[in-house]
């Protein structure tokens, strides 16, 4: 019915929602990018649909779906649905004040129950994490080499960030002169033929600018630092073997009196851990730093003159730029506990 169609488009704009109309139950996918969502289904449709037409949507009705059945006849059965299938029924046509309430109350509930799978999600990894780094610190306190000692630490480092790469510098001097002692490297895409080599202390690297400040650095492609950076980045082991060195993180190690004794270096942070990257295309699709979290935020402060608007939820913050309205670009990202609802 194209008439109780377009009036249900106007139910979902009303609520908030955006609308897709679909003319038959196998025409209804996943869609990518997508929050949550709410099938709309006529009964006339539900109850004319095939066994596998049926199978087919309850299939795709996860945690993140709810149904909720359009009915103006409440005579006719739904032999391929059970009654606890659908969310609620609403019609639309004798009452779409309470159609509106339904489908507002539903888009909460769905908010709400992400929120809850958001948050159990959260605390599992924290979990997780907590569990692997006790494992880690009775690995390093049982270590007495202090070579095998240093290679844990950086292997572990790389376990916990999901990076194909990373390398360890430790501060010492030599000649009365501060130094970077670069003493370790790792790569699980490449075969290294690695020799300790002896690096200026200096801003002008990164590792010594995290040496140096003690502030880690991050950045999404080292290739295109900002034009203000106080260093540059040193492109011929790239050159040298083909490798494509894309994401970065560096971290100070700092003693028990908070002095920075070493940097470590992580490279090339991806989705999948077990990925080699042979090619600059398969850096590309493994790229994975920083960890964002979701593209889509429900609560979001604006900011007109600036031109952006912010948004915190379940542990992720988000920065867009919305001087075009119409075409929002997420420009920053991150992930942190201290972030809530």
């Amino acid at each position: 019915d194209p008439d109780l169609a377009a009036g249900l488009e106007d139910l979902f704009k009303s609520a908030s929602l955006s609308a897709r109309r679909v003319k038959s139950l196998d025409q209804i996918a996943l869609q990518e990018g997508l929050l949550g969502r709410i099938l709309l289904i006529d009964k006339s449709l539900a109850g004319g649909a095939s066994a596998q037409s049926a199978k087919n949507v309850l299939a795709l009705c996860d945690e993140r779906t709810l149904l909720i059945l359009v009915s103006r006849d409440e005579g006719r059965d739904l032999p391929k649905f059970k009654e606890e299938d659908f969310f609620s029924r609403i019609e639309p046509e004798r009452d779409p004040s309470a159609a509106r309430r339904v489908l507002k109350n539903a888009a909460a509930h769905l908010r709400f129950k992400i929120q809850a799978q958001e948050s159990s999600r959260a605390l599992k990894l924290a979990w997780s994490q907590v569990e692997e780094l006790k494992a880690i610190g009775l690995a390093l306190g049982s270590e007495r080499s202090l070579d095998r000692l240093l290679e844990l630490i950086l292997s572990k480092a790389r376990e916990l960030t999901s990076a194909d790469a990373g390398s360890l510098y430790l501060v010492g001097k030599k000649d009365d002169k501060d130094i970077l002692r670069f003493t370790h490297a790792q790569n699980q895409s490449l075969q290294l033929d690695f020799r300790e080599i002896i690096l200026p202390l200096s801003k002008a690297s990164i590792a010594g600018y995290c040496a140096l400040t003690g502030e880690h650095q991050k950045h999404e492609d080292i290739y295109h630092l900002p034009e203000d950076s106080p260093y540059t980045f040193n492109k011929s082991f790239d050159e040298k073997t083909g490798y494509r060195t894309k994401s970065m993180l560096v971290i100070a190690m700092k003693d028990h009196f908070n002095r920075v004794i070493g940097v470590i270096q992580l490279i090339n942070r991806k989705r999948d851990i077990a990925a080699k990257l042979d090619t600059p295309a398969q850096v590309a699709a493994q790229a994975a730093l920083p960890r964002t979290g979701p593209n889509q935020c429900h609560d979001i402060t604006v900011y007109p003159t600036l031109g952006i608007a912010g948004g915190a939820c379940g542990g992720y913050g988000i920065l867009l730029d919305i001087k075009d309205p119409a075409n929002p670009k997420r420009i920053a990202a991150v992930a942190d506990s201290n972030f809530a609802y």
